[in-house]
């Protein structure tokens, strides 16, 4: 497996995680991160170019977030 996914924010990556083990493909990687937003920021993940993923038993990835809490700025 050889893969680099990038957790983004507004275009710039906040955290990243990767693999270069390419003898098998049940490798997997987990992050916790906590991010100060503002409204309108755009959160997501970026699989980088030629990297590929695998998945569970049917394939399937997760991506989560939760809202800690509000602020009144």
């Amino acid at each position: 497996m050889y893969y680099k996914v990038q957790l983004m924010r507004n275009g710039r990556v906040v955290a990243a995680t990767w693999e270069d083990n390419r003898e098998d493909s049940e490798d997997s990687s987990s992050h916790t991160v906590l991010l100060p937003l503002q409204q309108g920021d755009q959160v997501y993940v970026e699989l980088q170019r030629g990297r590929q993923l695998c998945g569970n038993v049917v394939g399937l990835n997760t991506f989560s977030g939760s809202l800690i809490y509000t602020s009144q700025a």
